[in-house]
C-alpha cells in the first residue's frame, strides 16, 4: 500500500505537469511574482511550541489557522497533515494530503508525509534548518575591543603606583580570552575565579564569568552572573546581550527580546545584537521582524552582513517571496562563489520553485566544490527525477550512496530497480 501511494504521488508529478503551472497561476502574487501567504511561520511556530508542550488540541488549531489564512498553499497543509498522522488520524491526514496533491502534484513529494501511509522526503535537507547563528569569534571581539581599552588606561597609568596591579590584571584578561578562543572552558573559569577575588567590582568580569557557566551548560549560574554584571553596570551591552542567551536557552522569547533591545539601545552599532534578536524573532514567529533586523545589518554593511543575507533568504521563502530570497543568495555569491552551502540553498529553492534545470547547475557547482556531496549528489538527483531524466537521477543516487548518504540508498531501492 505504501509504495502504490509513493508511486501516486510521483507519478502524479509526472502525469499532471499542466496541473502545477494551473497551481502556480491560480496563487495570489506579489508584484514581482513571488507567493503572498502573509505571517504563516507565527502560526507554525506557536504549533510547534504547543506540541512541545503537549498541547495537541492548540497545535491542531494553530494549523487550522495558517490553513484558514492560505486555503491554497500546499506546504502547510502537508504540516497540518504529517501532525495528524503522529496524532493517530490518517484519515484526517489523508485528506490534507491528497488536497494538497491537488493544488501542486509535487508538494507532496518535495515536503514529504510522515506516517505509515506515505513517505517521499525528498530533499536532503531544507533551507529553514540552516539559519546562522552569531559566532564565536564575532561574541568574542567585543573582549577584545574591551581589552584595547585596558591597555589605554594602562599607558595612562605609566610610572604611576596603578601600572603594576594594571599590568597584572592585563595578563590575567588576555590569558582568559586566549582560553575563550581555543575552547578551554575549565582554564577560563579558573583564571576568572583567581581574578575575580580582587577585581570583583568590574562588571566585565563577571560577565565573561557568566559566559563561561554558559557554556560549560552551568545556565542558572550564568544568569547570576549576568545579572551581577548588569547591577555593577547597567549600560554593560554585552551583560544584557549574554543575559539574552539564557532567556533564549529557556524559550523566553518575549524576554530575550527585550534584553536585546536594551543592548541596542545602549550600543546603537552593536550588529550581533541586532543578528541574535533576529533569531529570537523567527523563534517567535514574527518573521517580518527577522527581515527588518537583517535589513539593518545590511544597509549598514556590518561585518556579518553576508551571514544576515543568508538568514534574511531564509526567511523571504518563509514568507513566499521567492525573487527577493533568490536576490540575498545571489548578493552573497558575488563576494563568496566558492560557498558551497549557498549554492544547495539556492538549488533547494530553485527545486522547491519547479526550475529543475537551474537546480541542477546549482548542485553541480556544489559538487563542483567538493563539499557535503552525499546530500548535493542526492539533491542533484532529485532534481533529474523530477525533470524527467530518471536515468542520470539514479546516477545522482547512486553516487550519493557511495559517499555514505543512507538516504540515497532507499531512493535507489524505489526509483532505480526494476
Amino acid at each position: 500500500m505504501q509504495r502504490l501511494i509513493l508511486g501516486f504521488f510521483f507519478f502524479a508529478a509526472i502525469a499532471l505537469t499542466s496541473a502545477w503551472g494551473q497551481f502556480k497561476v491560480n496563487q495570489p502574487n506579489t508584484e514581482t511574482g513571488d507567493l503572498q501567504t502573509g505571517n504563516l511561520q507565527f502560526y507554525l511556530v506557536r504549533a510547534e511550541t504547543f506540541l512541545r508542550q503537549g498541547n495537541q488540541i492548540e497545535a491542531i488549531r494553530e494549523l487550522d489557522n495558517a490553513v484558514n489564512l492560505s486555503p491554497n498553499n500546499p506546504e502547510i497543509l502537508l504540516h497540518r497533515a504529517m501532525l495528524k498522522y503522529r496524532l493517530g488520524m490518517p484519515a484526517e491526514a489523508n485528506q490534507d494530503a491528497m488536497l494538497a496533491a491537488r493544488l501542486n502534484p509535487i508538494a507532496p513529494a518535495l515536503f514529504g508525509i510522515e506516517g505509515p501511509q506515505a513517505r517521499m522526503n525528498l530533499l536532503a535537507f531544507y533551507p529553514e534548518e540552516l539559519y546562522k547563528e552569531v559566532s564565536w569569534k564575532d561574541r568574542l571581539d567585543y573582549y577584545e575591543v574591551a581589552l584595547d581599552q585596558w591597555y589605554e588606561r594602562l599607558y595612562a597609568a605609566e610610572n604611576t603606583p596603578a601600572y603594576e596591579e594594571l599590568d597584572a590584571t592585563i595578563v590575567r584578561f588576555e590569558s582568559i580570552l586566549i582560553a575563550l578562543e581555543n575552547e578551554d572552558w575549565y582554564k577560563a573559569k579558573n583564571e576568572l575565579v583567581t581574578l575575580l577575588l580582587p577585581k570583583g567590582q568590574y562588571s566585565i568580569f563577571h560577565d565573561l564569568n557568566g559566559l563561561v557557566h554558559f557554556e560549560i551548560a552551568e545556565v542558572d549560574e550564568a544568569a547570576t552572573a549576568f545579572r551581577e554584571a548588569i547591577n555593577l553596570d547597567p549600560n554593560n551591552a554585552m551583560a544584557w546581550y549574554n543575559l539574552s542567551k539564557v532567556s533564549r536557552y529557556y524559550e523566553n522569547y518575549e524576554e530575550s527580546a527585550k534584553h536585546l533591545s536594551k543592548a541596542i539601545k545602549l550600543q546603537p552599532a552593536f550588529y550581533i545584537a541586532f543578528f541574535e534578536r533576529a533569531l529570537v524573532k523567527k523563534a517567535m514567529g514574527d518573521v517580518k521582524g527577522v527581515i527588518a533586523d537583517y535589513t539593518t545589518i545590511i544597509k549598514r554593511d556590518a561585518p556579518n552582513f553576508l551571514d544576515a543575507h543568508f538568514n534574511r533568504a531564509i526567511s523571504y521563502k518563509k514568507i513566499g517571496q521567492w525573487t527577493d530570497a533568490l536576490n540575498d543568495l545571489e548578493e552573497i555569491l558575488r563576494y563568496q562563489s566558492d560557498d558551497p552551502l549557498t549554492w544547495k540553498v539556492r538549488g533547494n529553492l530553485h527545486l522547491l520553485g519547479g526550475r529543475y534545470t537551474q537546480a541542477i547547475a546549482d548542485f553541480t557547482e556544489a559538487i563542483n566544490l567538493n563539499s557535503d556531496l552525499g546530500a548535493a549528489y542526492f539533491n542533484r538527483g532529485i532534481a533529474h527525477l523530477l525533470n524527467y531524466n530518471s536515468m542520470t537521477a539514479c546516477v545522482d543516487f547512486e553516487r550519493s550512496a557511495n559517499e555514505g548518504y543512507e538516504r540515497a540508498v532507499d531512493k535507489q531501492q524505489y526509483f532505480c530497480t526494476n
